[in-house]
């Protein structure tokens, strides 16, 4: 059994979240002991697409057995998420290999990623720290399709879960880097990642030794743009984006684009080709770091620059996962340095 199917069996345990089934043929089933629950849940999905698409929807049809009651809510869900959960069986894969997590798929979901992929902790914190991403003030509304990470300053790796923000208590998320690892609706999402004491549940900034959640896990709120946003506001500069930097962005694109058909969609791609691009990720890797320190550049420039070396640090780190899986040694060479957030 998966490492990743292992986690989303241990934390689905710990979840109170309604039922789900994903199938082709019944859609995205959520079941709930009332109708008045299950209409709840609906009206904040369509809500959530809604935010994006500018349509109207209303809510599907409910059915009661003398058990309980379910609603297929793929007609209101967005169309990545029907995408996503269009599984052949209750548990069929969500990707080809091991890799596209929760910190990924909270980012793209809020178009602050383009690919489906592995993300590291350290560019999801990359990302949130950057011009992309502003954390909600206690004073703002929570709206639909803001990022939920939940997070602790004992753990090494600080970032714990993320998940998109549809309504109180209800998320959307991929529980675990798994290949089985589903894309899920769940509720309370962070008391399931460990979030017990209600006052951490919304969370400003990083408590501070002594505070009341410095010490157990917390919640923080984020607004993020799109990246295609970002990339505009650099070009329309008076010295734009200029040709170092455009050719880093670039090349690492392209690069995060044949991985994720590699992982999403299993494009068959020879061994020798994937150890020639964890080369070619080592170089663009040390070019970027220079690239990043040059003075001359505008900030925004450099921020860029910046995180496409997180970017690059996590696209090595998904070829070395699929190195593991097909049992290709070369493919698990040592990893990149570790960038600094």
């Amino acid at each position: 059994m998966k490492l990743g199917l292992i986690l989303w069996i241990l934390i689905s345990a710990h979840l109170s979240h309604a039922r789900l089934s994903f199938t082709p043929v019944r859609g995205i089933i959520m079941e709930a002991p009332s109708c008045q629950e299950l209409q709840k849940h609906a009206q904040s999905i369509a809500q959530w697409t809604q935010s994006m698409n500018k349509q109207s929807y209303n809510l599907p049809e409910c059915f009661c057995s003398s058990k309980s009651c379910q609603m297929d809510v793929a007609p209101v869900s967005p169309y990545f998420v029907k995408q996503l959960s269009n599984f052949d069986g209750d548990y069929g894969l969500s990707s080809t290999f091991r890799g596209p997590n929760c910190f990924n798929a909270a980012l793209v979901f809020a178009n602050a990623l383009p690919r489906i992929r592995f993300t590291h902790s350290l560019e999801l914190s990359a990302v949130l720290k950057s011009p992309l991403c502003v954390e909600r003030k206690p004073s703002e509304k929570i709206e639909p399709g803001d990022i939920l990470v939940v997070r602790d300053i004992q753990d090494p790796f600080f970032e714990v879960h993320a998940a998109t923000y549809i309504s109180e208590g209800l998320s959307f998320s991929k529980l675990g880097e798994g290949s089985l690892s589903p894309y899920e609706y769940a509720l309370d999402i962070e008391k399931g990642y460990g979030v017990q004491d209600e006052d951490c549940r919304r969370v400003y900034g990083t408590p501070a030794p002594g505070e009341k959640c410095y010490s157990q896990r917390y919640t923080n709120y984020f607004k993020c743009r799109s990246e295609v946003s970002f990339i505009s506001q650099i070009v329309n500069q008076k010295d734009g984006l200029v040709e170092k930097a455009r050719v880093i962005y670039a090349e690492t694109s392209d690069f995060d684009s044949k991985l994720s058909g590699i992982v999403m969609k299993g494009n068959k791609v020879p061994s020798e080709n994937l150890g020639q691009m964890q080369s070619e990720l080592r170089v663009l890797y040390e070019r970027a770091s220079v690239v990043e320190q040059d003075s001359s550049l505008n900030k925004e420039t450099q921020e860029l620059v910046r995180l496409m070396r997180f970017r690059i640090f996590s696209l090595f780190e998904q070829i070395r996962w699929i190195g593991e899986a097909t049992k290709n040694k070369s493919l698990q060479q040592p990893g990149l340095p570790a960038p600094a957030l």
